[in-house]
């Protein structure tokens, strides 16, 4: 009779080793991994462990009615129970406590048995398998890095988006132009209101009180304040541009103005540390400081930068190309001293796809156009004035 017994609690419990448990538990909270044998036998060895920790310990080891902490792996001192210590009913279920990302993997619950009639040699071993997977608000960011001495590490991984960035910055450059602009036509208009009544003044004293030199001075300060909001304004706003694979594209960038351009430099956020895309300095490019993927592939559309057009024609686009390019000008005036400068950049998003797809960007409206015109207009008589 007992040996029938024996014969079905062994089939029971080889019919429970081939499953596996999968279960979830929440980052920071203390989970239950169940296990439970059928058996009147004393259990005289349980083992909790986990595949990639053996060679540095246990989860949980047990052996003739005591546990061993000397034989378990660090990262769990402290943090693992039996739900019952007396185990009964064969309940050998452990409490993991405060689980973390590191805890994620398959368990193993290995049992051996001994039947108290029988030779103390003649026992039975089991073992059960629990995927254990940990998840939380924060997994999208962490990931699980390998450490030099086979540990596993969180590592927390932090996404920047583009929009985060430049729509607070178009914010706040339209917030400032509107300031700067008004600030500059209530200038201006008081200049105007001023120079009137120098004209139609009769006394001579009340004219030589403001000479012309002064006036001038004050015309070219207010023109001066009414160019850089503009170019403000132009650095903040970001092109979106696609292209097939394999085709030329041009990148568009272009400033108004007739100072001379000291200082292109077309560069893309992921590759400014191993070289640029374009880089001119002083009326000539520079090669080798351009990045590998681009030599013999850019070439300015005007070599001769005429109307401050600074475009770039990209050939044979591959999808290695796609990305934010920036387009950084520095110009000088020349009348001006060598330290005196400014400097504008332009954004555009290159996407390179497999199908025909019309090329889009943002059109000023017409009156921005306007109101760029008239600052080139001003500019110009800012230089005749000078």
């Amino acid at each position: 009779m007992d040996s029938l017994k024996f014969l079905l609690i062994s089939s029971l419990i080889s019919a429970s080793t081939s499953l596996q448990q999968d279960i979830q538990a929440k980052l920071g909270a203390d989970v239950t991994l169940q296990c439970q044998i059928f058996t009147d036998e004393i259990i005289s060895v349980l083992k909790w462990s986990r595949a990639d920790l053996n060679t540095d310990g246990y989860v949980y080891f047990y052996r003739n009615k005591r546990f061993y902490e000397n034989y378990q792996h660090p990262s769990f001192h402290g943090r693992v129970k039996l739900r019952d210590p007396e185990m009964k009913d064969g309940d050998v279920s452990v409490i993991l406590k405060n689980v973390t990302f590191n805890d994620t993997g398959i368990y193993e619950c290995h049992i051996a048995v001994r039947n108290p009639v029988r030779s103390k040699r003649a026992h039975t071993e089991i073992s059960h398998f629990i995927n254990l997977t940990v998840t939380g608000e924060t997994h999208e960011n962490m990931k699980l890095v390998k450490t030099g001495d086979g540990n596993m590490e969180e590592v927390v991984e932090v996404e920047t988006r583009t929009d985060q960035m430049v729509v607070p910055a178009v914010c706040a450059a339209a917030a400032v132009t509107v300031i700067v602009i008004t600030a500059g036509f209530v200038a201006m208009w008081r200049f105007k209101r001023k120079k009137q009544q120098h004209m139609e003044a009769d006394n001579q004293q009340l004219a030589a009180a403001t000479p012309l030199p002064t006036l001038r001075s004050q015309m070219a300060a207010v023109r001066l304040l009414l160019f850089l909001p503009l170019a403000y304004v132009s650095a903040a706003l970001q092109l979106g541009l696609q292209a097939k694979l394999g085709d030329d594209v041009t990148l568009h960038c272009q400033i108004i103005t007739d100072e001379r351009i000291s200082v292109l430099k077309w560069s893309r956020a992921d590759l400014n540390t191993d070289g640029y895309v374009y880089f001119y300095r002083n009326k000539r490019s520079y090669e080798n400081y351009q990045h590998p993927s681009f030599h013999g592939r850019v070439k300015l559309r005007d070599p001769e930068m005429k109307d401050g057009d600074v475009s770039l024609i990209l050939k044979n686009v591959t999808f290695n190309d796609a990305g934010i390019y920036e387009c950084h000008i520095a110009v000088r005036n020349p009348v001006r001293s060598k330290r005196v400068h400014t400097e504008i950049s332009h954004f555009i998003n290159l996407t390179v796809t497999g199908e025909v797809h019309k090329k889009t960007c943002w059109r000023i409206t017409s009156w921005k156009e306007k109101m760029l015109m008239e600052t080139l207009r001003l500019n110009r008589l800012k230089h005749r004035l000078s």
